[in-house]
């Protein structure tokens, strides 16, 4: 999201006023938020010393690091209620049912595959609408975003809070999230006028 971030998204510090607008209007009407987030080791299948920034990248999030977490825009406001999802995680515990913050760390690409239990927390969690927006739009939030339409839930795609790598073709990723009906891409204050209406 920033300029000295290992992993910089060109132009991601244009999209946080809407970010921190999004995080407010979740806290202000008490709707869950979801995040993501990598988490990775040495280890990890996406991680290269010679990464070819289509399927490896260079060391980035890694766990327990400083620097994985929140742009202060995002943090979710106010603590209580804030449940983690791990990634050797084996269950679930019964309060992510009370938490209205809930972080999946995952060790992928997509969240479906880089943690076992996204899942599960789709299952409990059973939303009507899952509205998508974060960094990169190529490739995180491009695997959300399938992921979630294959599997039957209705989906929004934040426009104007999302950014690409500068080599994405967004035209035709945009077209492959248009193939589902479940799908809707709109601006932040369409999603709002839709989320009141």
């Amino acid at each position: 999201m920033l300029k000295d971030g290992k992993l910089y998204v060109q132009d991601a510090e244009k999209i946080i006023p809407t970010l921190s607008k999004l995080t407010q209007f979740a806290k202000d009407n008490n709707i869950r938020v979801v995040s993501t987030a990598d988490f990775h080791t040495c280890a990890s299948k996406e991680i290269s010393s010679n990464p070819d920034f289509i399927n490896t990248f260079p060391e980035h999030c890694m766990a327990w690091t400083e620097g994985v977490d929140f742009i202060k825009e995002t943090i979710p406001k106010g603590l209580a209620g804030y449940y983690i999802v791990g990634c050797s995680q084996e269950s679930l515990m019964p309060h992510l049912d009370i938490a209205r913050n809930v972080i999946i760390h995952k060790d992928a690409f997509d969240v479906f595959t880089g943690n076992k239990l996204t899942e599960e927390v789709l299952k409990r969690i059973n939303p009507d609408v899952v509205v998508v927006y974060g960094v990169a739009s190529d490739v995180c939030v491009n695997f959300a975003v399938l992921g979630l339409a294959k599997r039957g839930y209705k989906v929004i795609v934040v426009s104007d809070a999302i950014q690409n790598l500068p080599t994405a073709n967004m035209v035709r990723i945009v077209h492959e999230w248009m193939k589902y009906d479940n799908v809707e891409v709109k601006t932040f204050d369409d999603v709002i006028k839709k989320l009141k209406g």
